[in-house]
């Protein structure tokens, strides 16, 4: 079953690049709401605290995870139009979980956030299904999928 999007372009009715587009609201939700309600509320593996708590750090994280979810979210009506976010969030959220991952193996303490409930895993989340969905992705079985076809 197919139909056209607003441009005219073909597209089967739940389309691939859907799945893109719902991979986007999905991860911007979590950066812009989960992110900061589970840090915001101290849930275990979701507050750095060693050698102490440090809040303006936190009101950073809020403001770019915010503002990165926000945009994801916008843009989701046309993910191939976000490549260089999308790739961006990827690239540097797999950076920002290693080197979380590297933090909380030599910290005293640091084991909840390597629990799958910690912020380790919440971080390789996001990259990981946008990577899984990525457009460039389905824009490739689109194609091997019409050669196969022939």
């Amino acid at each position: 079953m197919t139909g056209t999007d607003a441009a005219g372009r073909t597209r089967a009715a739940w389309g691939r690049p859907r799945v893109s587009a719902v991979a986007m609201v999905v991860v911007g939700l979590g950066y812009a709401v989960l992110y900061p309600v589970l840090m915001g509320t101290s849930q275990p593996g979701w507050v750095w605290d060693d050698p102490a708590r440090n809040a303006a750090m936190e009101h950073m994280l809020y403001a770019v995870y915010v503002t990165l979810g926000i945009f994801l979210i916008g843009l989701a009506r046309e993910p191939e139009r976000a490549l260089p976010l999308i790739n961006w969030v990827i690239v540097a959220n797999l950076v920002h979980g290693t080197v979380m991952l590297v933090h909380a193996l030599g910290m005293p303490g640091g084991h909840a956030h390597l629990l799958p409930t910690g912020d380790v895993w919440g971080t390789y989340s996001g990259p990981l299904l946008l990577l899984a969905c990525h457009p460039r992705l389905h824009r490739r079985r689109d194609r091997l999928d019409r050669d196969g076809d022939d």
